[in-house]
């Protein structure tokens, strides 16, 4: 458990709620960090100034720092314990073991010698997932399979799994070798009959990018080259199949009909 803060530090670290923005500000710097490596915060200090304490914040206070000593933080949010790294003799802050809760502004709150106000210097972290091919999904859109005249056509849509901030989608085709599309939709077309006809959907985001390769012969394999369903030979050969059972369920109404009529007449005779 962390103990109490010792009574000079805590002056500080209310002294420094206290004057809130009102001293000089500088930032925010980007950083990109990669999910579960580690990150580094590392201060400009004004030339010919002597640091007395850091007090490092984001949604709340998270470390004190002494520069010019080796020794640890004073951690304040215990989320950040056995995570922090004082580098450069305190002028620098190291979060190791980065999530993507980790995401967000940090301020140093940086307190001078013969000064009463800080200088505040902003980090604004972004926290990414390295990607991978099995974080990609690519599914078929809904009812979006269609062959015109010996063609299917498909709308095919790539994402990833868990979702992810600041990714951008390229399509690309083996035969052209190019990108054909950007966007995370893609509406491509097989020729029926030609073998197999792979694309690739490349995912990307700041620090990693990864693709995967589909072919459309899987979505479109219920077709022949006529883009007739599979079984018929010819669009001859499915309008003669499609006439006969036409002619059989015109004959059993006819036979019905008859029926019935010859069981009304017999009835009426009887009667």
């Amino acid at each position: 458990m962390l103990g109490p803060l010792p009574p000079s530090l805590l002056f500080l670290l209310l002294a420094f709620q206290a004057v809130g923005a009102s001293g000089e500000e500088s930032g925010p710097v980007r950083l990109n960090g990669i999910w579960g490596e580690s990150v580094t915060l590392s201060l400009v200090i004004p030339s010919g100034s002597r640091l007395d304490n850091i007090v490092w914040n984001t949604k709340s206070t998270i470390a004190i720092v002494k520069p010019g000593k080796e020794a640890a933080p004073q951690v304040i949010d215990q989320r950040y314990r056995e995570r922090l790294r004082v580098l450069d003799r305190g002028y620098s802050l190291q979060i190791m073991d980065l999530s993507q809760e980790d995401t967000g502004t940090y301020t140093a709150q940086i307190a001078t010698e013969g000064t009463t106000e800080p200088i505040f210097q902003r980090f604004a972290l972004h926290v990414y997932k390295q990607l991978t091919e099995s974080d990609i999904n690519i599914i078929p859109g809904q009812d979006s399979v269609r062959t015109v005249n010996g063609t299917c056509n498909v709308t095919l849509n790539c994402s990833l799994l868990w979702g992810g901030e600041d990714v951008t989608y390229t399509w690309s085709q083996t035969a052209e070798s190019s990108v054909v599309s950007s966007g995370a939709s893609i509406l491509i077309s097989h020729r029926l009959g030609s073998g197999v006809s792979p694309v690739t959907c490349t995912a990307r985001n700041p620090i990693s990018n990864s693709s995967k390769l589909i072919s459309l012969q899987e979505f479109c394999e219920g077709f022949t080259s006529t883009g007739f369903p599979a079984g018929s030979s010819s669009p001859a050969t499915y309008c003669q199949v499609k006439g006969i059972l036409l002619l059989v369920v015109l004959g059993a109404l006819l036979a019905a009909i008859g029926m019935v009529h010859v069981l009304t007449r017999d009835k009426e005779r009887l009667d």
